[in-house]
């Protein structure tokens, strides 16, 4: 939500974003009059948000006539304040290596606001999210939850890439501080830790634990835990992070075949840091794993979720699909630490913008990936919307576009490559599958193809046929076994 009423109802504020979105203006509009004045402006060299992509813009007017807001100008998310009349800049309220990911609760009669950042503390994991009181005075930081782990707190400005978004709510409606202010409620979680919740005071004092995930019938079935890994990108210097998923009967004396489950963000990232974002991850990492695959998922350079710096690596250059590079050097690295882990046969699968990189992966590194899945892919971000598109790639410039689309590759394609698409799809139009389908036939490739009747938005990653089909796909072609014949992925009618 970008336009919103004020508190008393008299004025309307709107934040108006020039195309690319690297300048962002805020409004405030009188709506009797239509009149509207500019208050705050920022621009930069690269995207310039307010939020993550989809979020709610973290600026807040208080009733001392000042406003909060968000910028990355000095190469991190930090909140500053601004004088609500003139728009002048006042005073910074945060700074630091760190980036304030979410604003949780403001609490302006006590003096505070609640923020979820990472990066702050020294060694942790950088995409652990910690809940700190930031006093509206001074900006003094307070850390509420010192646990090493990811912590989640519900809230109107909940991450886009968190386990469990809800855009739309207003800050009043956030479901993890209480009416009062005076306690929060904060799920905290690692890969190898399942979540557990608690119940804390405003000051950071642990309450009471409500709650702790039972994992117990999983373990009597053998599973192991997702694996939180680290690796150097394709540069040798920056540090990536991952997860491996094993199959629950997994032996390391055998030779598992690869997958790489990709989604290139950039507005979000892959591989969550807590354990049930991990096993029920929506990609079906997991379900791939139990199938008889090491799958792993990794964020290149250019996601979402760490410095503007990082995630200015991917401006500009969609084509590089989220540094595929980063892939291929971190799977080979990961192959030399494992050895049952078969690089002779790795794949690649993903829906959206997944569908896209894994298209492009398999044709601009044919040798390294064998087979690749890829669903309602977003092949060419000329055809795909501009919020996205435009806004990661930037202007126009030379052959940024022509090099980020699949369909320039299509004759490098020497393995097997799968294709689906809903024809129903309103997110992304399946002509841009059709492009690439119209560029393999002009060069002469063999691929496979499904364009499902009916379907929306990524059909491989709901159960049901085209699910089925993208399992068997892997089955047959990268671990050249027989999958069973037509078997019924399609979930049961509840018997009334």
């Amino acid at each position: 939500k970008e336009t919103w009423w004020s508190a008393d109802g008299r004025q309307v504020y709107t934040l108006v974003r020039s195309r690319y979105y690297k300048s962002m203006t805020l409004y405030l509009v009188d709506p009797a009059t239509g009149q509207a004045r500019k208050l705050i402006s920022e621009s930069g060299k690269t995207f310039v948000e307010p939020s993550s992509l989809g979020e709610r813009p973290m600026i807040y007017f208080l009733a001392n006539g000042e406003v909060i807001w968000l910028s990355e100008r000095d190469g991190w998310g930090h909140l500053y304040v601004y004088d609500a009349a003139t728009g002048a800049l006042k005073r910074r309220l945060t700074e630091g290596n760190w980036t304030v990911r979410n604003v949780l609760h403001l609490d302006e009669a006590r003096g505070f606001i609640y923020g979820a950042g990472n990066e702050r503390e020294p060694g942790a994991d950088p995409y652990f999210r910690k809940v700190y009181r930031i006093a509206l005075a001074d900006g003094k930081v307070t850390l509420l939850t010192p646990a090493d782990a990811d912590h989640s707190v519900r809230s109107a400005q909940e991450s886009i890439g968190s386990d469990s978004p809800a855009f739309g709510r207003a800050p009043d409606e956030s479901l993890g501080f209480s009416p009062s202010g005076r306690y929060f409620v904060a799920t905290l979680s690692r890969t190898d830790q399942p979540s557990r919740t608690e119940l804390r005071t405003a000051e950071g004092k642990l309450v009471a634990e409500i709650e702790r995930a039972d994992i117990s019938r999983l373990t009597t079935l053998g599973f192991k835990a997702p694996e939180r890994f680290t690796a150097l990108a394709r540069d040798g210097k920056t540090m990536l992070y991952g997860n491996i998923l094993r199959p629950s009967n997994f032996d390391p004396a055998r030779r598992y075949p690869v997958l790489d489950a990709i989604y290139p963000g950039p507005q979000s990232h892959r591989a969550r840091p807590s354990f049930e974002a991990s096993l029920f991850d929506r990609g079906t990492g997991q379900a791939y794993a139990e199938l008889g695959f090491v799958v792993v998922l990794v964020d290149g350079r250019g996601t979402h979720g760490r410095s503007k710096a990082f995630h200015d690596l991917s401006y500009g250059g969609l084509g590089q699909a989220g540094h595929i590079e980063d892939h291929v050097a971190v799977i080979r690295e990961l192959g030399k630490r494992y050895p049952y882990m078969d690089l002779d046969r790795v794949g690649i699968y993903g829906t959206s913008g997944g569908g896209y990189a894994s298209t492009h992966a398999i044709l601009t590194y044919p040798d390294f990936y064998k087979v690749a899945v890829s669903d309602a892919g977003n092949h060419d971000q000329r055809g795909y919307i501009l919020v996205w598109g435009e806004s990661y790639n930037g202007p126009e410039s030379g052959s940024n576009y022509v090099d980020a689309a699949n369909a320039t590759f299509a004759a490098n394609l020497k393995g097997k490559l799968f294709l689906l698409h809903g024809d129903m799809d309103i997110n992304v139009s399946p002509v841009l599958t059709l492009q690439v389908v119209d560029a393999l036939i002009k060069a002469n490739k063999d691929f496979d193809l499904l364009m499902v009747p009916n379907a929306g938005h990524g059909t491989a990653i709901a159960p049901g046929y085209g699910m089925r089909r993208a399992w068997d796909y892997m089955i047959r072609n990268l671990m050249g076994a027989v999958p069973p014949v037509e078997y019924n992925l399609s979930p049961a009618v509840p018997q009334r």
